[in-house]
């Protein structure tokens, strides 16, 4: 402002001088703020922390553009990169370890560069990639800043990126979980059908590093694959591909069975730092809780006791809403003390076979010309037993007997969808075990037809052809 006043008193013809005047009085400005700085900031005032120089500049209303842009590039602070080489790098900062390379990056090309570092965080790091190589290292802005950094391959400690190659019978998988675990950090990331079985992790150390992948085998989740591998900082490849393959017996492979909450382009879970991971508060935790439960055990008796004061308000709110709600019973209603009779069960219509069979009856009905029905059919019983859909049960006893369609078999199932020998029921201390013999029509438990044999459990639904029971034991 002074320097405002003072030029523009000047006389008029004096232009080449107010210039000057202005340039000078920008160059002390920029001067006195760099000595002010340190003062401010200097770690030997008590209670003060180091602070960079001029963070906290901020333009004025008084000073015009020039004098500003000469303040802020005091402020800046910079590091100086000493290459062992001319291979191209990419020089870029971040806070965490970054997934991919991000927008503001700088492309460093012969054997020395000087950047400008943008984090005033000394935790913050800033990268190097050598795109020659492939290879990768750090140091941290608090060691570098406003120094130089003599680089050398022989620290570079991380491959930039691994490709993770996971095949099916020789074909990319469709969808797996692909876990990368090197020394100091763990990745996950899932491959999808876009992928080609391909995933990409970047920074993992040299050294050995295990490849976990999960899948699901036609349909359920099948055993993880698990392959140790070694990368060399001096190799052929800068992008190296490792290949892993699950069995090939397999068959389709589906979704991974991972959490869907990690993409392709996830974070690592773990990552390098020398700061502590916090960690959560159980007593918060424990509060959180109690709280919650508090809540709503409160408004659980509110409502309780809503409803026990406006009984008819809720019924007649509920029943607008469409829910049925049971009337209670009057106890002066006439009541018929004497239960229905349940009716009879329906006679079983009489099924006409084919040419071949030797009799027209259903195995429920009973006359004088019928065979004599064999011991391995008694009746009502507590034993194993078959009950037909007419409600008929037949007792099952000890033995192994034959299900055929013929009136004299030992257990006859006179349909035409029975086979003569159509399966074996086999009783022994309790257990009935059930095989089918090579039926047309097959045998069926709950539904499933069965080709081994099979051990009945109360309840099962029992097929032979097109003739339904229910096994009760």
């Amino acid at each position: 402002m002074l320097c405002g006043m003072i030029c523009r008193n000047l006389p008029a013809a004096s232009k080449v001088q107010t210039v000057r005047c202005s340039n000078i009085f920008a160059v002390l400005a920029a001067l006195l703020a760099v000595a002010i700085a340190p003062a401010q900031g200097s770690p030997d005032a008590p209670g003060s922390k180091p602070k960079i120089p001029g963070a906290n500049i901020r333009p004025t209303g008084d000073e015009d553009l020039d004098r500003y842009l000469k303040k802020i590039d005091v402020a800046k602070t910079y590091v100086t990169l000493s290459f062992p080489d001319e291979a191209p790098r990419l020089v870029f900062e971040a806070n965490k370890l970054p997934t991919a390379i991000p927008k503001a990056v700088t492309q460093a090309v012969g054997r020395q560069i000087k950047v400008q570092v943008g984090s005033n965080q000394d935790s913050d790091k800033l990268y190097l990639i050598n795109t020659q190589t492939g290879n990768a290292q750090s140091r941290a802005l608090g060691v570098v800043r406003d120094q130089t950094w003599t680089v050398s391959n022989d620290a570079e400690s991380e491959a930039y990126e691994v490709v993770i190659r996971v095949t099916a019978g020789g074909a990319p998988i469709d969808a797996a979980e692909v876990t990368l675990k090197d020394k100091y950090r763990e990745q996950k990331k899932l491959i999808d059908p876009s992928a080609k079985g391909d995933v990409v992790f970047r920074f993992v150390r040299f050294g050995e590093f295990q490849v976990t992948v999960n899948y699901n085998s036609k349909g359920n989740p099948a055993a993880p694959v698990k392959q140790t591998f070694t990368i060399e900082r001096v190799r052929d490849e800068p992008k190296p591909v490792f290949a892993i393959a699950v069995p090939e017996d397999s068959g389709t492979v589906g979704a991974a069975s991972a959490k869907p909450s990690e993409t392709s382009g996830s974070e690592p879970s773990k990552t390098e730092s020398n700061e502590p991971v916090a960690g959560s508060n159980p007593l918060s935790n424990l509060l959180s809780t109690l709280l919650g439960l508090g809540v709503i055990g409160g408004l659980g008796y509110a409502g309780w006791r809503f409803m026990q004061n406006n009984p008819t308000k809720v019924t007649d709110t509920l029943e607008k809403l469409g829910a049925d709600i049971p009337k209670t019973p009057d106890p002066a209603a006439n009541v018929d003390p004497m239960p229905a009779a349940p009716k009879a069960p329906a006679p079983v219509e009489k099924i006409i076979l084919g040419a071949d069979a030797t009799v027209d009856t259903p195995i429920s009905s009973a006359s004088a010309q019928d065979p004599p029905v064999s011991d391995f059919l008694m009746g009502l019983g507590s034993g194993p037993r078959l009950v037909d859909m007419s409600g008929t049960e037949l007792e099952l006893v000890e033995g192994d007997k034959v299900v055929g369609r013929e009136s004299n078999a030992e257990f006859p199932v006179v349909h035409d969808t029975v086979s003569r020998r159509h399966a074996t029921l086999s009783v022994s201390g309790g257990a009935v075990t059930l095989t089918d013999l090579g039926s047309t029509n097959g045998t069926w438990v709950n539904g499933r037809k069965i080709d081994v044999p099979t051990v009945l459990n109360p309840g099962d639904s029992v097929r032979f052809g097109g003739v339904e029971y229910r096994f009760e034991g």
